[in-house]
């Protein structure tokens, strides 16, 4: 069973009151698509100056609690953040319980450079399991055990304003190495998830949180999430992508689905089920008027929207619902 464990992204943008950051620019965000491996999965975004928000709840940054066992995120929450980008891939099933593992790097955009006597570097060189140059950067390497899993986070500064932490050494030497390519040499390559495909037409990347996954066959059958997954909760041979943008000032998250269009019915009829499953999944929470239950309309080109609203205060139990089967659904799912 999947379960999140704190208040969802929506349920914070809608009653933290904080202010939004800073926006951080379209070219900004294309050049990050370029660091990333050409095979990335997901690539997510968060923009808040809730910590909690970012490092909690956060598709982008849910991946980064368990690097120090908790620790690094507890000194990187007391400085200023402005975004947050995950690029990811090859999911996989945990060992027991707990986060999904998976092969990725955080790009983690501050809001003002870091002296290099910092409190957080000097907690990195001193907690750190070991150091190593990977593709010319000093990198702070953490090996952790989280439930039955081995976990390897390995944190870059990368400029005074950039830290990058990684569970995968080879994503990240992609990465570092990718990020130096000229404009010559990237027309000989592939961007992550180029801007070709559909997905990106279905969401809002001016948004404070949202997240694109393309869906990929080569790695499905180790991948309970994947929609082409033997037994995996959404089966859909068809599946192209999805995608998620979050509108604080409506107070709505989106949601779309892309496939065939012979399959649309089909699977909003099974989105539909699967939402519906998660009150039912989660004992002594009642939604008996069905006020969090999506609105799900279908479109002919094979994609499925599903608007989910978080006006309603007394909704915090059923948006945190919302955000464990977003996460499932994004690859990130966490098992108890």
């Amino acid at each position: 069973m999947f379960v999140l464990i704190a208040q969802s992204n929506a349920n914070a943008a809608v009653n933290s009151g904080a202010k939004t950051p800073q926006k951080i620019s379209p070219e900004a965000l294309d050049e990050v698509l370029w660091w990333l491996p050409e095979d990335t999965e997901l690539v997510a975004s968060i923009q808040s100056n809730d910590a909690k928000t970012i490092f909690k709840t956060s598709i982008a940054g849910v991946g980064l609690g368990g690097a120090g066992r908790g620790q690094f995120v507890e000194q990187l929450a007391r400085i200023p953040v402005a975004r947050i980008v995950e690029g990811s891939r090859k999911f996989r099933d945990t060992g027991g319980f707990g986060l999904m593992p998976f092969e990725g790097c955080s790009i983690i955009d501050l809001q003002s450079d870091l002296p290099k006597d910092h409190a957080l570097l000097q907690w990195l060189a001193k907690n750190a399991r070991r150091t190593e140059t990977i593709a010319g950067y000093k990198t702070f390497i953490f090996n952790e055990k989280l439930e039955q899993d081995q976990w390897n986070f390995l944190i870059v500064h990368l400029r005074p304003n950039v830290l990058l932490c990684a569970t995968n050494q080879n994503y990240l030497e992609s990465v570092l190495r990718r990020r130096l390519r000229n404009a010559d040499e990237r027309e000989k390559t592939v961007r992550a998830l180029p801007a070709t495909l559909p997905e990106w037409k279905y969401v809002d990347t001016k948004s404070t949180d949202w997240a694109v996954r393309h869906f990929r066959k080569d790695q499905a059958r180790f991948d309970p999430t994947s929609p082409f997954y033997k037994h995996t909760f959404l089966p859909d041979n068809d599946a192209i992508g999805i995608t998620y943008s979050l509108n604080t000032k409506q107070n709505v998250a989106a949601v779309h689905y892309l496939t065939s269009p012979r399959n649309t019915a089909s699977m909003a009829k099974e989105y539909k089920q699967f939402w519906a499953s998660l009150i039912d999944g989660m004992g002594g929470v009642s939604d008996s008027a069905g006020k969090w239950r999506p609105e799900i309309a279908t479109q002919p080109n094979g994609v499925i929207k599903m608007a989910f609203s978080f006006i309603q205060p007394e909704l915090t139990d059923t948006v945190g619902m919302f955000s464990l089967g977003l996460l499932a659904l994004m690859g990130h799912a966490i098992v108890v």
